[in-house]
């Protein structure tokens, strides 16, 4: 679930990359790789060094059987934790 406020009153405004995290997810958990992965390409796009939507990418990649382009989107993940 999105995240909420911690106090009442504060405004809560949840950015739309974080929405589509969110939505990605969602369509991960119901089996949907393909609006999944619609949602998942763009936040690489903008975070492209956060290993968290290349990890989802490659659930995506698995999900519809691609186990050989899921390995690939891991391996990236080794690329970035070694290069930071």
């Amino acid at each position: 679930p999105a995240p909420k406020p911690v106090r009442k009153g504060l405004a809560h405004n949840v950015r739309p990359l974080i929405l589509q995290i969110f939505e990605a997810r969602k369509h991960l958990q119901e089996g949907q790789a393909d609006p999944a992965l619609q949602r998942i390409l763009p936040i690489i796009r903008k975070w492209p060094t956060w290993p968290g939507a290349w990890k989802l990418a490659a659930e995506g990649f698995l999900l519809r059987g691609d186990e050989r382009l899921a390995q690939q989107w891991l391996t990236r993940i080794e690329n970035i934790r070694s290069a930071s």
